[in-house]
């Protein structure tokens, strides 16, 4: 038995035969999404522009003591307008920021949220919302929000137009909120932390003090300076008299015998000097008083007491610059002023995003022309082949 060939169709000869029906299942098509379009619900949305935040208002605590040091001329990862952007993001996204528009305009009772936990709402609302930073670090904050139910009235198309606008002006009020409840925060951790360091600092600049008081009583240290000019002054004075009259008893010794009476003297009075001479060195100019200091122990005193006198200093200078910076960080803590800085306000836009009538009658017809056609074309390949088989 011959194959017999199988004919086909082109997409022309289906439409010339089967115009008539291509007409009236496009047309059949087009009207029902006509319909539907008229029944579902409308969309809208609303946009509001944040101008880049400032980084000041975004350096409460830790930061400024960096600011305030030798490292606060170094850019630091993290630091920038691009992260305090991100955190105004994180913030938008945030479900704290949600539940707080749903609970001040008590949108469970919209009929969007109609069924759902207060959980789902919030999370319902979060995705509505579309964050976008620029590269300058301007933030753009777009809601959609749709009607909620089917065959929408005018009157409840403006009402979801409007509730849009609100809910993005309530958006940039809470994120000014939150925002500042961080800051402030944060400024209260770093006061506390602070406050912490003072009373360490004032423990250890106590405790130095004693020392070095106890330091000073022991070893009659009470003005170094003035006390080591005064002994060096003896030392130098008493040396140059000691070797003068070590001179006049050699002169006497040469002329007088070593029994008369001025060598002798003049022998005391040497012995007497090296006595001085050598309590200068080791006790002090006189043995028994609370003022010299013995030369030999000079460069450990002065030693040890330079580095108490720099240790205090140091503590001391810590101290007045933490007291600044509590002072800074109680201000911070305190203030109640607008951290954000908005350029538009949102506003109620009543032109619908969706949906979008035109295109979806465009698609329906042309899709429906398509499917219509190569349905009818592989109806005819399989009659035509079906009937040459028999």
């Amino acid at each position: 038995m011959e194959q017999q060939e199988i004919p086909s169709f082109t997409l022309v000869s289906v439409f010339k035969k089967y115009k008539k029906l291509l007409f009236l299942i496009t047309s059949i098509s087009t009207i029902v999404t006509v319909l539907i379009s008229f029944t579902i619900p409308y969309r809208y949305e609303s946009d509001a522009l944040l101008l880049p935040p400032e980084t000041s208002s975004m350096s409460g605590g830790l930061s400024s003591l960096l600011k305030a040091s030798p490292l606060g001329s170094l850019e630091l990862p993290g630091m920038g307008k691009n992260s305090a952007s991100e955190n105004y993001m994180v913030i938008l996204k945030s479900k704290t920021l949600s539940s707080r528009i749903i609970d001040s305009l008590k949108l469970m009772n919209y009929p969007l949220f109609n069924g759902a936990t207060k959980q789902e709402a919030v999370a319902m609302l979060t995705d509505l919302f579309t964050i976008t930073v620029s590269k300058s670090g301007s933030i753009t904050i777009n809601f959609e929000l749709s009607t909620g139910t089917f065959f929408s009235s005018s009157a409840e198309k403006k009402y979801t137009a409007e509730l849009a606008s609100k809910i993005v002006n309530l958006a940039l009020h809470y994120l000014d909120v939150l925002n500042r409840e961080k800051s402030n925060s944060s400024a209260k951790r770093s006061r506390v932390f602070i406050d912490k360091m003072i009373e360490q600092n004032k423990d250890s600049l106590e405790i130095l003090q004693r020392q070095f008081q106890a330091f000073r009583e022991k070893n009659k240290a009470f003005s170094l300076e003035e006390q080591l000019g005064a002994i060096v002054t003896s030392a130098v004075d008493i040396g140059s008299a000691l070797a003068a009259a070590e001179v006049e008893l050699k002169l006497a010794m040469l002329e007088f015998s070593s029994e008369a009476p001025n060598v002798v003297l003049l022998r005391k009075k040497v012995e007497t000097l090296k006595t001085q001479y050598k309590n200068v060195q080791e006790k002090g100019i006189v043995g028994s008083d609370n003022f010299s200091i013995p030369l030999t122990q000079v460069p450990e005193i002065s030693r040890v007491f330079l580095g108490l006198t720099r240790d205090i200093k140091i503590l001391e200078s810590i101290n007045a610059f933490l007291i600044t910076q509590r002072f800074q960080e109680y201000i911070q803590e305190t203030k109640d002023i607008t951290t954000i800085q908005v350029l538009d306000y949102a506003e109620p836009v009543y032109l619908k995003v969706a949906p979008k009538r035109p295109a979806m009658i465009v698609v329906a017809f042309v899709s429906s022309l398509i499917f219509s056609m190569f349905g009818l074309m592989l109806y005819e390949t399989m009659k035509k082949a079906s009937a040459q088989t028999e």
